[in-house]
């Protein structure tokens, strides 16, 4: 397990908690997660707009630099490459080496929302107030969807070719991935935790003040490069109380037309 620190440190720890190795660098590192690729190396966003590159011994390989803060987690593509979000609205790809192999500027507020990569190379992301974007493997912009709900945290790509996305206010939308939306599902509260599906194609949402919405679907999340906290099943957050689990709305294809429909739903507690 990698994880960087405030102070700096760079910490590689084994399963049973014992360090291996922790190394010291001049910038605090982000709350942004480490990525590790194929090859061992470890990679990281830093509080001073870097992003660094080190071995699996704690050598640092390199390090870039821009102008504004890594946003969220980057996400590893099957072409090596990585996506990284810069505040306040870059979406740029590096090469294995760090150098820069495209990068696309946008407009859109930026949140927690860390970018998913597809096998095809590419690039989806939300933002708070511009909405859904996918940009191709060369850094071209392929479509742009606005979602008035806003995006406050991380898409899942799926096996069928589908995005969910959570929608920070109180719905959870399905996308193709040409940008059409399919249909969503309305929740309680405003959706700005983490999402994942399970094996048996539960999906599940949390909510800002930890509450968990479970909605029953047929998805799978589709294998590949590393999109972090949605590349598996097993999130390791640990809520402050223990979260009421709503299961809501067993078919996701239905599409709400109006704030009104939501009496459509039908949802029961499980504590």
């Amino acid at each position: 397990m990698y994880f960087g620190d405030l102070g700096g440190f760079l910490h590689a720890v084994r399963p049973d908690g014992t360090r291996v190795w922790s190394v010291q660098q001049s910038s605090p590192f982000s709350k942004s997660s480490p990525v590790v690729r194929s090859d061992g190396a470890i990679l990281i966003a830093d509080f001073d707009g870097g992003f660094q590159c080190f071995a699996p011994d704690g050598t640092r390989r390199w390090r870039v630099a821009y102008p504004g803060f890594v946003v969220g987690t980057p996400a590893l593509g099957d072409d090596g490459r990585i996506r990284v979000l810069h505040y306040p609205g870059v979406l740029r790809c590096f090469n294995e080496d760090g150098s820069l192999a495209w990068q696309y500027q946008f407009q859109g507020q930026l949140e927690n929302a860390s970018p998913v990569v597809d096998g095809n190379g590419t690039t989806y992301f939300g933002t708070f107030d511009s909405g859904l974007f996918a940009v191709s493997a060369n850094g071209q912009k392929l479509w742009n969807r606005p979602v008035s709900v806003g995006i406050a945290s991380t898409p899942i790509l799926t096996t069928s070719g589908s995005l969910v996305v959570p929608g920070y206010e109180r719905q959870v939308l399905f996308y193709g991935t040409n940008g059409v939306l399919s249909g969503r599902v309305s929740v309680e509260l405003r959706l700005s935790g983490g999402m994942t599906i399970t094996p048996s194609g539960l999906v599940l949402a949390l909510s800002g003040s930890g509450e968990l919405y479970a909605i029953q679907t047929d998805l799978r999340i589709q294998g590949g490069g590393w999109p972090m906290e949605n590349g598996n099943t097993k999130l390791n957050g640990r809520a402050r109380s223990r979260p009421t689990v709503t299961l809501v709305d067993p078919d996701p294809t239905k599409v709400h037309r109006s704030e009104e429909h939501t009496s459509e739903l039908q949802s029961r507690q499980y504590l």
